[in-house]
């Protein structure tokens, strides 16, 4: 990696404008985080492990330059700092390589350093500031540790703790009922089968439109009260793939020689190519996740 940075600084000759700073410490980064205008931040998709020297730089008015992945891909609101690309995903990391730098230099020159350099009156560069005021205050309350102890502690501690009460009552009737519960449903999953799916109102699709979800589903020996259906839809990207998926739950409306039959609507919220599928979750009020079991049955998509 160090041996490519070196390459490009010389290819753009960049020699005299460029510093490698050895032994980065603690100390270094302290002052690094206060004294920057811009913290750039070039990994290759999608291997940024999280980026928190970039969220200490963002709570410090330093504007984060990254392409959209680790903390960056949550923390970026158009506002805020700026982004290299928009999250798309190369099979070839070299091609990846070339259109990210060349990305990398429009973005500098067309808009980073004209907007720094933009002060029309009292020396100011009114853009530039709005957008670190922007970085604070997004990112001050959003990527700190209270924030992420208080969300463990609501979102898994105490639910957990309750949760241990719950199934400890009665000297542990709950939690037998579970077991066997989860017994069942795992040696009958194999017999799960979304067998159709089907959408109206397909044609001339806009924003703000409706589209009806009809699901057959096939439960072997389980019943609809051990599971949960749900429409799976948004944006496809360049492989085909639903990006940034929501879901709907569906309502089972009837049944007939071991069918069931689903339907629920969803609104369409956004342009492009968009898709859906249905599929099928275990559902039981004393799981504590519809994934607790790691199964899932898929319809096919539409």
């Amino acid at each position: 990696m160090i041996q490519t940075i070196i390459h490009s600084v010389r290819q753009h000759g960049l020699e005299n404008h460029v510093v490698f700073l050895e032994d980065y410490s603690m100390a270094v980064a302290r002052a690094m985080v206060k004294g920057s205008d811009i913290w750039l931040n070039t990994p290759r998709r999608p291997h940024e492990a999280s980026g928190t020297s970039g969220m200490k730089a963002g709570l410090n008015g330093c504007l984060h330059v990254s392409v959209l992945d680790g903390w960056w891909d949550e923390g970026y609101n158009n506002e805020n700092g700026f982004t290299i690309g928009q999250g798309e995903d190369y099979p070839n990391p070299a091609d990846q390589d070339t259109m990210e730098a060349g990305t990398l230099y429009e973005l500098l020159e067309q808009v980073i350093i004209p907007t720094f350099y933009d002060r029309p009156k009292n020396h100011t560069p009114y853009d530039w500031v709005a957008r670190m005021k922007a970085s604070i205050q997004s990112v001050a309350g959003n990527f700190s540790t209270m924030r992420m102890v208080r969300d463990y502690s609501k979102q898994f501690y105490l639910p957990a703790m309750e949760r241990f009460r719950t199934l400890a009552n009665n000297h542990g009737e709950h939690a037998r009922t579970l077991r066997d519960w989860k017994h069942k449903t795992l040696s009958e999953w194999s017999n799960v089968k979304v067998q159709n799916v089907h959408l109206e109102n397909t044609n001339e699709a806009f924003i703000g439109k409706r589209i009806e979800v009809f699901a057959t589903i096939q439960l072997g020996n389980l019943s609809p009260n051990d599971i949960i259906v749900e429409a799976y839809y948004g944006t496809l990207d360049s492989h085909g793939n639903i990006s940034n998926p929501q879901t709907v739950t569906l309502t089972k409306k009837s049944e007939a020689h071991g069918l069931f039959y689903y339907q629920g609507s969803y609104e369409c919220s956004t342009g492009g190519v968009q898709g859906c599928t249905v599929r099928v979750l275990p559902s039981n009020p004393m799981i504590a996740d519809k994934a607790d079991l790691g199964i899932c049955a898929w319809g096919g998509n539409s």
